[in-house]
């Protein structure tokens, strides 16, 4: 769609998988709404919880939609959201993350100066259990590292929604590395854009999936190596 200055201005669809993260929902969901973006659409998939998360939610939703119900994990809910969303940008952002300011307008912005990019990333800031900044996440400026490692941050990802239908959604047979292999099907598909600016907060801590079943992790993103691949790097190993 186009405004009165005659300025492509998508609609952007921002899913949230969510349980049990009262202590951090608010902050995530600010930093959605809060945007200097108007055209955004967001979901929050909340998956049952019992921890107070939907009495946060729910002050937001005049901001948001919401649903909540039992799902079959993260990856599940995250292509739910998805298949409810009807914005011509698709994003996801775990409720213990954020997005920092004009994060949204910037990507949009990426989209509209490269028509041909499918994808647009930017840098995330890894930040501990209270918000401190730890450290930059460790972002390769092209997807070609992907064959090594995850080299791109997730919650800094935005993805046109042909695009992302034409790969197909998130693989919900993985608990944790379905982000990396959606970036690598992504990769063979599309053009990637990176963004040379933080876009979002990538939050440690010790409730954090990818921390807390670390073997799993690791595992999973060799299991998307060899599919995607053919083969495990050393450094994997």
């Amino acid at each position: 769609m186009k405004d009165d200055d005659n300025i492509w201005r998508p609609l952007v669809s921002v899913v949230t998988p969510a349980y049990n993260v009262a202590r951090y929902i608010e902050e995530t969901i600010q930093s959605v709404v809060t945007q200097d973006y108007a055209r955004i659409e967001y979901i929050i998939m909340d998956g049952g919880s019992t921890d107070g998360t939907l009495e946060i939610v729910c002050r937001y939703k005049e901001s948001l939609r919401y649903y909540s119900a039992p799902d079959e994990g993260t990856a599940d809910a995250i292509n739910e959201g998805f298949k409810l969303g009807t914005g011509d940008i698709c994003a996801w952002l775990s409720a213990d993350d954020t997005y920092l300011p004009g994060t949204i307008r910037a990507a949009v912005d990426a989209f509209r100066e490269n028509p041909e990019v499918g994808v647009v990333y930017g840098e995330g800031l890894w930040t501990d259990g209270s918000g401190v900044i730890l450290g930059r996440y460790p972002t390769a400026p092209t997807p070609e590292e992907l064959n090594v490692e995850c080299s791109i941050c997730q919650p800094t990802v935005f993805i046109r929604r042909a695009v992302l239908h034409q790969v197909g959604l998130v693989d919900a047979s993985l608990s944790s590395a379905f982000d990396y292999d959606l970036w690598i099907r992504l990769s063979f598909f599309t053009r990637f854009k990176h963004i040379d600016r933080a876009l979002a907060t990538s939050r440690m801590h010790r409730h954090n999936k990818t921390l807390r079943h670390r073997a799993t992790a690791l595992s999973e993103a060799m299991r998307v190596q060899r599919k995607n691949f053919c083969y495990v790097p050393f450094k994997s190993v």
